[in-house]
C-alpha cells in the first residue's frame, strides 16, 4: 500500500489537534520552569534578608534625658513675681545676723507671695502637722560665733489678715530632713484643730507631740513680733517682748533650717531676721 495515498499522510503539519496538544504541553512547562526559577530567586532573597537581620539587630538611639532640677528653698533675686522653685545660681546663703530681704524671698510654696515688698500667705494651703517649713529662710546658721552654731534667735513680725477652721502659722527652728521625716522644733500660733486661741512649742509633730507646751494668745488682726530663743536644751518662746513659753528640751540640738510654716491663715510678713545667741542679741 502506498502510505502517501492514505488518508493521515495528507495532513498538513499543525492542523492536527495532537499537534496543538504537544504546542500547549510545551507552553505550560515553559512557563512553569521560569515560575521555578522566580521562586528559586525569591527563596533565596527571602533567606539572606532573614539572615541579615538575625546577625545584624537593630539598635535604637540612646535618649539621654536630662535630670530633673530640684527645688531649692534659698534665696531668688526676683521680686514681685509668681513663687517657683529657685536654681543653685541664684541661691545666696547669707551669714548670720541674716535679715531677709522680703523682696526676694520668693522661692516657697504656692502659698506664699511677694506684694508691695512684703511676703504673704494667702491662706489657700493645707499642712501636715508632721512636715516641716512651708519656706526656709536662706541664712546660713553655720555662720555664727558661737561653737554651738544652732544656738540662735529667730524673730519675726507677722499680722493675720484673715483665718479660717483649723488655721495655725509659725517658726522652725534646728530643722532637718531625715529617712524618718522632719526633725526639729516648732514655735506657732493655733494648734491647727480650730481657731487662733493659743500659743505653742512643740518638736517635730505640731498637733500630737506629748512634750508640746501651751500657752493662752490671741493674735487678732494687729501686728506682732513673734521671737524663739533655742539655746542648748531651753527653747523661749515670746510675743511682743515678754515670754511666752519656756521649754526644756533634750530631743534636737543640731539642725540648721530655719522657716515658716501657714495653714488656713492670711498672713503679712513684714520682717525676718537671724541671729546668734552669741552675738548678744
Amino acid at each position: 500500500m502506498d502510505k502517501r495515498n492514505t488518508p493521515w499522510s495528507k495532513r498538513e503539519k499543525g492542523n492536527d489537534p495532537n499537534d496543538k496538544l504537544c504546542d500547549g504541553n510545551a507552553f505550560r512547562r515553559h512557563w512553569q520552569r521560569i515560575a521555578t526559577v522566580c521562586g528559586g530567586v525569591m527563596l533565596i532573597v527571602m533567606i539572606i534578608t532573614v539572615s541579615f537581620f538575625l546577625t545584624h539587630s537593630t539598635k535604637k538611639p540612646m535618649v539621654v534625658t536630662p535630670p530633673p532640677v530640684r527645688s531649692q528653698q534659698g534665696l531668688r533675686s526676683l521680686a514681685n513675681a509668681t513663687p517657683r522653685p529657685a536654681t543653685a545660681s541664684q541661691i545666696q546663703m547669707l551669714a548670720l545676723p541674716c535679715t531677709v530681704n522680703l523682696r526676694t524671698w520668693a522661692d516657697g510654696s504656692s502659698d506664699w507671695k511677694i506684694r508691695n515688698g512684703v511676703l504673704l500667705n494667702d491662706g489657700t494651703k493645707e499642712w501636715d502637722g508632721k512636715s516641716g517649713p512651708t519656706i526656709v529662710a536662706p541664712c546660713d546658721v553655720s555662720s555664727a560665733t558661737q561653737w554651738s552654731s544652732t544656738n540662735v534667735a529667730v524673730e519675726t513680725k507677722i499680722r493675720v489678715t484673715g483665718a479660717q477652721d483649723n488655721a495655725c502659722f509659725g517658726i522652725t527652728v534646728r530643722g532637718n530632713s531625715t529617712l524618718n521625716g522632719w526633725q526639729g522644733y516648732k514655735a506657732g500660733v493655733g494648734n491647727c484643730l480650730g481657731g487662733l486661741d493659743g500659743a505653742r512649742v512643740s518638736g517635730p509633730d505640731y498637733l500630737y507631740d506629748l512634750q508640746a507646751k501651751d500657752a493662752s494668745f490671741n493674735p487678732g488682726t494687729t501686728i506682732h513680733t513673734y521671737r524663739i530663743e533655742v539655746e542648748d536644751t531651753t527653747i523661749k518662746f515670746s510675743i511682743d517682748g515678754r515670754l511666752v513659753l519656756n521649754v526644756t528640751d533634750t530631743r534636737y540640738l543640731t539642725g540648721s533650717e530655719i522657716g515658716l510654716w501657714c495653714q488656713n491663715v492670711q498672713l503679712l510678713v513684714t520682717s525676718f531676721k537671724v541671729t546668734s545667741l552669741g552675738d548678744g542679741n
